[in-house]
């Protein structure tokens, strides 16, 4: 997706300032993954969380000026599975977005608008259920200057207060979605969960 292409909200305030930012809404269904044998038990509730990296490990990013840099969005499945979600991806101004890429796995939709537009959308059918991180997106971004910002994953429309996730049990329910963490551009990150549960997230479910 080029920068252009990606429709731009009118203001968001945030730490005190107002920037223009570019917003990406996304409709995404993820993949099957079977979780290994040994592995950890799914938490109770599914959360979401942007890294730099395509490990969900690395939370903020100091990229030199003009240069390529990673944005992931990475889920993490509740108990119940994760079959489809929706959300928004808020880009401070500085950050010029080239490239939007699905998870591989995930099928081009007829009716979907094309890569350039102003969201995405993936969705797989009956029987797909993801059991373990996986992310949704990839982001290739390059930083015009050294101004600091995040990153933020919010609901897909505004006056919207959680971002919803579609299980993989009968009927597909949908369980709120807790935020992990902004992802930091030439600052911290900004971790949205109490850091109790940061660490026990990051530590229980790698």
């Amino acid at each position: 997706m080029r920068g252009s292409g990606i429709a731009k909200s009118d203001f968001k305030k945030y730490g005190g300032r107002e920037n223009a930012v570019r917003t990406i809404v996304v409709i995404a269904c993820v993949f099957s993954i079977v979780a290994s044998a040994g592995a950890d038990p799914l938490p109770s509730k599914p959360y979401v969380g942007v890294f730099a990296d395509g490990e969900h490990s690395v939370a903020s990013v100091s990229p030199a000026l003009f240069s390529l840099f990673d944005i992931y969005v990475f889920f993490l499945p509740s108990e119940h599975g994760l079959m489809a979600t929706e959300f928004r991806v808020i880009i401070p101004s500085n950050v010029y977005t080239s490239a939007v890429a699905r998870n591989p796995l995930m099928p081009v939709l007829l009716g979907c608008p094309p890569p350039g537009e102003s969201y995405l959308c993936a969705l797989f059918g009956e029987g797909c259920c993801a059991t373990d991180w996986v992310w949704t997106h990839h982001l290739t971004c390059l930083l015009t200057d050294a101004m600091p910002g995040v990153v933020e994953i919010l609901p897909r429309r505004d006056g919207e207060s959680v971002i919803s996730a579609y299980t993989c049990e009968e009927g597909y329910p949908a369980e709120p979605v807790t935020i992990l963490n902004a992802l930091g551009i030439n600052r911290d990150a900004v971790v949205a969960v109490e850091l109790e549960s940061w660490g026990a997230i990051k530590s229980l479910y790698r």
